[in-house]
């Protein structure tokens, strides 16, 4: 483990090394592809067949957002290299958008359209603009949120989470995920390409979660709902508390891109967040509670403490309260005491009692941990 009470300083290395692990055994130069997984040891996890779209995305986020966040070094043209995967081997060419995974050779795999990892895909392609320029990123977005908006697009307002290959056959059933992370990826394509089609789609989907997602009166976010955008029946009583900090994040983003107040179901989700979904004996958020705070699921993963250090960390940024500071600063120790290990590596789930359940490392962990960098290391600089 690493020290409790880090500095930024020792953040940006932890962040540097973690990065250079997935630029270096966490990319598989030979096939084109990144690792599924590594071992504490920066081995390949064994059996995984598979390369997914989300996690290429994902990493194709960190490469291009870490040398300027961090000044961390990444290979010459990785960057690209990893554009061109998803531009080319992820992408269906003949139906349009992308296959779900590839085999480890490169060739298509699950063939179906997943928004997901649709969704995944904008969210890299803005931060590889953002870096590189490259004249490519920004018409292959357009052209995705176009096909994502024609073939995905519900009644409800919401976007479908699944369809076939050639876009039928589709999922109708709202999903609050992955229509949180389109929400995400518009908001950072607006900040660097003046298509309308950016904000248009954010608002649509702030909308949706006001009308469909979030109940004011149990200021509870759920995460299952029909096709008629009502709880599911058997899962719709699932809360997962990182989501709530993280829909906190956005809705806060969002209200700052608009000049406007955020919505009080921002703060609303941060406190039943941290009341509901904190565990008051032994510490760390529940991975899954009901909409009463009854526990679900008390293993801990990673990423939700990631998520409500990026809440507090915004509000902070924003009110310059300093009890927001000191929740950043309680979960940052928590992290780092529990989760956080040296040269770039971590515990991906706890147990209950905070004793590791799974040390294998996901590709998909880097982007939670740079993108609460990005909110928390300037926090903790301004008072350094």
């Amino acid at each position: 483990m690493l020290e409790a009470r880090m500095t930024p300083a020792d953040l940006r290395v932890f962040f540097t090394a973690m990065v250079e692990n997935w630029a270096g055994p966490g990319w598989d130069a030979a096939r084109l592809g990144f690792h599924e997984r590594l071992t504490p040891a920066l081995q390949p996890a064994p059996g995984f067949g598979y390369r997914r779209l989300h996690l290429c995305a994902r990493q194709l986020y960190a490469l291009s957002r870490a040398p300027a966040l961090l000044g961390a070094p990444v290979p010459a043209g990785l960057a690209e290299t990893v554009f061109r995967l998803l531009a080319e081997r992820f992408r269906d060419e003949r139906h349009g958008g992308f296959f779900q995974t590839l085999d480890l050779d490169g060739a298509p795999l699950d063939r179906r359209k997943d928004l997901y990892g649709h969704a995944f895909v904008l969210f890299g392609l803005a931060a590889y603009h953002a870096a590189s320029g490259d004249p490519a990123a920004l018409p292959l977005a357009r052209q995705s949120l176009d096909e994502i908006r024609r073939h995905l697009a519900v009644p409800g307002g919401w976007f479908a989470a699944m369809a076939a290959e050639n876009w039928q056959d589709r999922d109708g059933a709202l999903l609050q995920n992955p229509n949180m992370h389109l929400l995400e990826a518009c908001l950072a394509l607006e900040a660097v390409d003046p298509d309308p089609a950016w904000p248009e789609t954010a608002d649509a989907l702030v909308d949706v979660f006001h009308q469909h997602l979030y109940d004011p009166a149990g200021q509870a976010l759920g995460e299952f709902y029909d096709e008629a955008g009502r709880p599911h029946p058997e899962t719709g009583h699932w809360v997962e508390p990182g989501h709530q900090f993280e829909w906190a994040w956005l809705l806060y983003t969002h209200a700052e891109r608009r000049g406007t107040a955020p919505p009080d179901a921002a703060d609303a989700l941060i406190a039943q967040g941290a009341r509901r979904g904190t565990d008051p004996a032994q510490g760390g958020f529940w991975d899954r509670i009901d909409r009463a705070g009854g526990v679900v699921a008390e293993t801990k993963r990673i990423w939700p403490v990631c998520e409500a250090i990026k809440a507090y960390a915004i509000r902070w940024r924003r009110r310059g309260d300093p009890t927001d500071r000191a929740a950043l600063l309680h979960w940052l120790e928590l992290l780092a005491t529990h989760y956080l290990r040296d040269s770039g590596r971590w515990h991906e789930h706890l147990n209950r009692d905070l004793t590791p359940l799974l040390s294998d490392m996901p590709g998909t962990t880097p982007y939670h941990l740079l993108m609460m960098a990005e909110e928390a290391l300037p926090a903790l600089e301004a008072q350094s």
